[in-house]
């Protein structure tokens, strides 16, 4: 009886055990970029990621920016443009340097990378000229 018992939870174990390369196989990000990198406030730019599954499992995608600026919302302004490998980010007002981040996952495991996006006011040519 103790064997019987011993051979069905062996059977158990390894019959439901994920097998050795599905736990080990991860999203993997290739690339990250933003095009262009350099804005002025209210102004938008374009975030691609590359990323692959050694699986070939399909991928999710979530875009942050910690809540600053805002996200293009597609043509109809019902579509939310965060969940692809490419997404629209339309700058804050202030200046400054903000860190974009795609968070992606195949449904068990999530990877991030980031990328840097500098929001600048640019002068005018006259903004050097007195005026009397």
């Amino acid at each position: 009886m103790r064997l019987g018992i011993n051979a069905v939870l062996l059977f158990f174990f390894v019959g439901c055990g994920v097998s050795e390369s599905k736990k080990d196989s991860v999203p993997n990000i290739e690339m990250i970029f933003a095009e262009p990198e350099i804005v002025q406030p209210k102004e938008t730019t374009e975030l691609f990621v590359v990323a692959t599954h050694p699986d070939g499992e399909p991928l999710n995608y979530l875009w942050s920016a910690g809540g600053y600026g805002s996200w293009d919302t597609g043509m109809f302004g019902n579509v939310d443009e965060r969940n692809g490998p490419r997404a629209k980010w339309r700058s804050p007002d202030n200046s400054g340097q903000y860190w974009i981040t795609c968070y992606v996952d195949d449904g068990v495991t999530m990877v991030s990378d980031s990328v840097l996006v500098s929001v600048v006011v640019q002068q005018s040519a006259n903004s050097d000229k007195i005026v009397e």
